[in-house]
């Protein structure tokens, strides 16, 4: 009994009663609709996951940018200090928030989880998006234009996705495993 060949196959399938047939492609024809299914279902918790990621950093953003302008004074070396228990106390985990000054030289930074090395620090005009990999790790970077007085600068937040790569691999094992 050795294996079937495509064409002793078809013979075999040709041979078989109409009812046969017809059940036979139902079941194929729910196997390719419940897989394409599950490939759209985690298409779009991928999607979701990444978005939520992203709203975490807009708002880790929005809270440095509105906790340095309320300060009122130009961020400097001398107030490093006080600049980083700002950040400090803004930084969620797995996230690095960095002020950087026109020329690309860091004033501050804090770091949760994610080595300042990882990302070299860049100066923008517009806020930009972008995403990077370091180390192995997938990071989710964000940009916003710093200006206080004669100050011009930079707010640099870098996210780490490792946890939700963690989470789409889980998902993705468990859809593997169960159908979704």
């Amino acid at each position: 009994d050795a294996a079937m060949t495509p064409s002793a196959l078809s013979r075999s399938f040709a041979r078989l009663p109409l009812l046969w047939k017809l059940t036979l492609r139902s079941a194929l024809l729910l196997l390719l609709l419940f897989a394409a299914y599950n490939a759209v279902q985690f298409f779009y918790i991928e999607r979701w996951i990444e978005h939520q990621a992203q709203i975490a950093v807009q708002r880790s953003m929005d809270e440095t940018l509105n906790a340095l302008l309320e300060r009122g004074t130009e961020p400097n070396e001398r107030d490093r200090t006080e600049i980083r228990g700002l950040l400090d106390r803004i930084n969620a985990n797995d996230q690095l928030i960095r002020i950087v000054d026109e020329r690309g030289n860091r004033i501050a930074a804090a770091s949760n989880g994610v080595p300042e090395a990882s990302v070299a620090p860049v100066h923008v005009e517009t806020t930009q998006w972008g995403r990077e990999r370091s180390g192995g790790h997938s990071l989710l970077t964000m940009r916003s234009p710093l200006t206080i007085r004669r100050f011009d600068g930079t707010v640099e937040i870098v996210r780490s996705l490792e946890a939700f790569e963690r989470l789409s691999a889980a998902y993705s094992r468990v859809m593997l495993a169960f159908g979704g």
